[in-house]
């Protein structure tokens, strides 16, 4: 009996794999080694992509913005799957870049979440980052999201005295 240890390429899924020991070996007697082949087995070293979608790319600062994040795979918490029964959302932590704040995060399906998210000062960019607790189902965890936004502020109208002339 002997092991070995194969390491997959990174960022790869491929369902159809098999290990094949030739015969080019010999054991301590000098017999000919046998042929074996392994059963197939499944490779996923590739995190899930979120895609983030919004009504609108152009946020007002102090706005809500209800934000839609979806997965290109199933979504699992701490080895379970992410459903809304199941695991609460209170379980679940996103925050965002210093551009704003997330919060009423909620589980739609295993394959999506909404929450809301306040711009809090001009922006180019929303950087959403999920607790390392949510994963794939082999374990590949989620990455940062950047998400490109236009935060902006509404400037206020001026002030007028009761004659029209303004301030």
């Amino acid at each position: 009996t002997w092991t070995g240890t194969f390491t997959p390429t990174a960022d790869i899924t491929d369902t159809t794999n098999i290990l094949t020991l030739g015969t080019a070996y010999t054991d301590s007697a000098g017999n000919t080694g046998v042929t074996n082949t392994t059963a197939n087995y499944s490779v996923d070293t590739t995190a899930p992509t979120i895609t983030l979608n919004t009504a609108s790319l152009n946020f007002v600062v102090g706005n809500i913005q209800l934000i839609t994040a979806t997965s290109s795979e199933a979504l699992y918490y701490d080895g379970s799957l992410l459903v809304s029964d199941n695991k609460p959302a209170t379980n679940i932590t996103v925050t965002t870049s210093s551009s704003g704040t997330a919060a009423n995060l909620e589980i739609v399906s295993p394959t999506s979440f909404t929450f809301e998210f306040t711009p809090a000062q001009t922006s180019d960019k929303l950087t959403v980052a999920v607790a390392n607790t949510i994963t794939d189902l082999a374990g590949n965890i989620i990455s940062n999201i950047v998400f490109p936004i236009f935060a902006y502020t509404i400037p206020r109208a001026p002030a007028c005295f009761p004659s029209g002339t303004p301030i």
